[in-house]
């Protein structure tokens, strides 16, 4: 790991496609490892880490960020649009 760059937050949800929000949140699913603390309030990840969490999607050992579907807390189910022109539509006839 010598010569191994590390990342700043930005930088490493950058190279992984997500934003810096959806990048937290799957440090604290723990689908990505946490990164090293370089100051008080500074953290950075190694490159060949964030390279290692690519290759493991590709070959699909990690998840990769939630669907919608997955992420929503159980309960009523959600009415798409068109259930609702539909139903507005039933109750004039």
């Amino acid at each position: 790991m010598v010569g191994d760059k590390l990342l700043r937050p930005n930088m490493a949800a950058a190279k992984l496609g997500l934003a810096v929000r959806t990048f937290y949140r799957e440090i604290s699913l723990g689908n990505i490892p946490r990164g090293i603390q370089i100051t008080e309030r500074a953290q950075g990840w190694r490159e060949s880490v964030i390279d290692q969490v690519i290759a493991d999607r590709e070959a699909g050992l990690r998840s990769s960020p939630g669907l919608a579907s997955e992420r929503r807390k159980p309960g009523r189910p959600r009415k798409l649009g068109a259930n609702i022109a539909e139903n507005a539509m039933a109750d004039h006839t």
